[in-house]
């Protein structure tokens, strides 16, 4: 699932447009692997609140600025190209916090079911982004050891997550190896970062 964010400048009109016309658009991204390409759901936030739509999308094309304004967009476009999502099946929702990530994230959908079924106590699941911080989220809670997560602020990496326990800062990201985290600027497996949070906290 990937999460896209509508900015403030022009909001009421980006809105509008993803109403009226179930149409989605990011700048292009070069790399066909990149997981944008693989959406099959898009959550999108409105920036500075905490309103989103989850929508099912159902394909997407490639779409220049012309294009765009022809479909009828009244903002201007900073790029040429766009990756336009074709959406279907929206859901209201309510966000942990109000989000405002300058560019898109990912996260996991079965961490979102998890947030919706219970909002109050579980805000966390709504950051996980990749299944070895889910897993890593699920042995914290099942230990009882109190953390935090948030979003790493890494615009190259949008599946970066940061865990805080204690005086511990760890990150957990596709890029890493299964089942490995940074800590301390050292690439650790889950057992040894579990030994080790046990020890010192």
């Amino acid at each position: 699932m990937t999460i896209g964010v509508v900015q403030k400048e022009n909001q009421n009109e980006r809105l509008n447009f993803i109403k009226e016309k179930l149409i989605y658009h990011v700048p292009f991204v070069k790399n066909v692997n990149s997981k944008l390409y693989l959406s099959k759901k898009l959550l999108i936030c409105k920036s500075g609140t905490f309103e989103a739509i989850l929508y099912d999308v159902k394909d997407w094309e490639i779409l220049t600025d012309k294009e765009l304004t022809d479909l009828g967009t009244t903002w201007n476009h900073r790029k040429e190209k766009y990756i336009a999502f074709h959406l279907e099946n929206g859901m209201t929702i309510t966000t942990p916090d109000k989000l405002s990530p300058l560019k898109f994230r990912y996260a996991t959908l079965e961490g979102l079911n998890r947030y919706l079924q219970n909002p109050d106590s579980d805000k966390g699941y709504f950051y996980l982004t990749n299944p070895d911080a889910a897993r890593l989220y699920q042995e914290l809670k099942k230990q009882n050891i109190d953390f935090q997560i948030k979003w790493a602020d890494n615009d190259n990496d949008p599946s970066m997550v940061e865990f805080l326990v204690k005086d511990f800062i760890i990150y957990s990201s596709d890029k890493y190896p299964d089942l490995h985290y940074e800590c301390y600027s050292e690439t650790i497996s889950l057992k040894s970062l579990l030994e080790s949070l046990n020890n010192k906290i």
